[in-house]
C-alpha cells in the first residue's frame, strides 16, 4: 500500500535505470478512461485525470536486471495530495473515525421506513436510495418500507373519487385497492432501479456526459415477496366499514431473516395478503412497526417531512403564532413519555382507541403490545 500510495504522487511515471528512481519526461497529459471506456462501451466523461503518461516508446525499452536496485525512502512522503479521496488525510481519519459505528451496526437488523413524501422529491429518494445501498454494503441487515400514502391519493383522484379517511385509517374500496396496487407496483420498480445502480450521478444530470464524478458499481440485491408477512381484514370499527384496509396479522421473521442473511434488501409494501388470497391494502407504518418488532431490529426509523415541536414553553396556546423553525425540537424522550403521546394523540379518534393497550378487545391488546 505504501508503494502505491507513493506512485498515486508522482505526476509523472518513474523510470528505473542507473541504479536509482528517476521521473520520465513530461508528457501531455491523458485521460485513464481511454482504454478503459472503450472496452466497456460506455463515455470518458467524469473519470479521473490520473497524470501524464511517457510515450510507449520510452516505457517499454529493454529492462536489464543488473541495473536495478530499491532505494530506501523516509515513509513520510508517502501521503495523499490533497486532490486524493477527497482530501487524503482528511478522509483517512474521517473513515478511522467511522469505525466504531461500522463494528457497532454490521450485522444489526434496521427498519427504515420512508414517508410518501420522498418520492415525490426525487433527488431526496435518489439520495436516500444511495445511502441505504452503502449501509447494506457496511454489513446492515436492512428492510424497507416506502409510504404512499400520497400517491395513493392522488392516483384514487385520477380515477374520478375521493379519497375516504376515517379516524386516520384509509378506507379501501374497489378502487382504492386497485390505486394502491398499481402505485405499489411503481414504488417497487423505483427502488429496486435505484438500488441496482447504488451509486449514480448526482441528481439533475443526465445519464451520458452530464456528471464529472465517477460512477460506482454499488448496487446491491432487492427481495420482495407475498409471503414475508399476512394479514387480515380491519373490519368494521365504530360503525365504519373500511372494507379491503387490512392490519398485519404475522410477521415471518425466519423468511426475511434468510433473505438479510444472503446480504440483500428486503422491501416489505403495503400489499399484505391471506391465507385465503384475499388483498388488503395494510398502513405502511404499521408494517413497519410490525416488523421490526418481530424482528428484534436494533433500530425502527420513520424518515418523514414532520418534526416535533414544543409549544407550552414558548407561551401555551399562543405558541402556534411561533414560526415553526423557530420552536424547540423533541430530540428525546422516554419510552413511557412515548406511550402518553401515543395515548394522548389516539384518544381523540374512537377508531384508533381500539389499538390502545387498555382497549377492551383482548386481540386489539395483543396486536399493540406485540408491535
Amino acid at each position: 500500500p505504501l508503494l502505491h500510495t507513493a506512485a498515486l504522487r508522482l505526476s509523472r511515471p518513474l523510470h528505473l535505470g542507473g541504479g536509482r528512481l528517476r521521473k520520465a519526461p513530461r508528457a501531455p497529459r491523458v485521460r485513464f478512461a481511454a482504454a478503459a471506456s472503450a472496452s466497456a462501451g460506455g463515455d470518458e466523461e467524469g473519470l479521473a485525470d490520473l497524470g501524464s503518461l511517457a510515450p510507449v516508446g520510452e516505457l517499454l525499452k529493454p529492462l536489464d536486471p543488473q541495473l536495478v536496485s530499491v532505494v530506501e525512502q523516509d515513509p513520510s512522503v508517502f501521503t495523499l495530495p490533497a486532490t486524493q479521496a477527497g482530501g487524503g488525510d482528511r478522509f483517512v481519519e474521517l473513515f478511522r473515525s467511522c469505525a466504531p459505528y461500522i463494528k457497532m451496526h454490521q450485522g444489526r437488523t434496521i427498519v427504515l421506513h420512508i414517508s410518501s413524501l420522498v418520492l415525490e422529491h426525487s433527488s431526496l429518494f435518489e439520495e436516500t436510495m444511495v445511502d441505504l445501498s452503502i449501509l447494506s454494503l457496511l454489513g446492515v441487515r436492512v428492510v424497507l418500507v416506502v409510504g404512499m400514502h400520497g400517491q395513493v391519493d392522488d392516483a384514487v383522484r385520477a380515477a374520478g373519487a375521493e379519497p375516504q379517511i376515517v379516524g386516520g385509517r384509509r378506507v379501501s374500496d374497489a378502487n382504492t385497492l386497485r390505486a394502491v396496487q398499481q402505485v405499489s407496483g411503481e414504488v417497487r420498480a423505483r427502488v429496486e432501479a435505484a438500488l441496482a445502480r447504488g451509486r449514480h450521478a448526482p441528481p439533475g444530470g443526465s445519464e451520458r456526459g452530464a456528471s464529472s464524478a465517477p460512477r460506482l458499481g454499488a448496487g446491491v440485491d432487492v427481495v420482495t415477496s407475498n409471503a414475508l408477512y399476512s394479514a387480515q381484514p380491519v373490519g368494521v370499527l365504530s360503525g365504519v366499514d373500511f372494507k379491503s384496509t387490512g392490519e398485519v396479522r404475522r410477521v415471518d421473521a425466519d423468511k426475511i431473516h434468510a433473505y438479510l442473511d444472503g446480504g440483500a434488501v428486503v422491501l416489505l409494501t403495503s400489499l399484505g395478503y391471506s391465507a385465503s388470497g384475499e388483498v388488503y391494502n395494510v398502513p405502511a407504518v404499521e408494517v413497519a412497526a410490525r416488523a421490526a418488532g418481530a424482528l428484534k431490529a436494533s433500530k425502527l426509523i420513520y424518515l418523514t417531512g414532520a418534526r416535533l415541536v414544543m409549544h407550552s414553553q414558548l407561551g401555551g396556546a399562543g405558541a402556534s403564532a411561533v414560526p415553526v423553525d423557530q420552536r424547540p425540537l423533541v430530540q428525546s424522550m422516554r419510552l413511557a413519555e412515548a406511550r402518553e403521546l401515543v395515548r394522548h394523540w389516539d384518544a381523540r379518534s374512537e377508531v384508533a382507541a381500539a389499538r390502545l393497550p387498555e382497549a377492551a378487545d383482548p386481540a386489539a391488546r395483543s396486536r399493540y403490545e406485540s408491535a
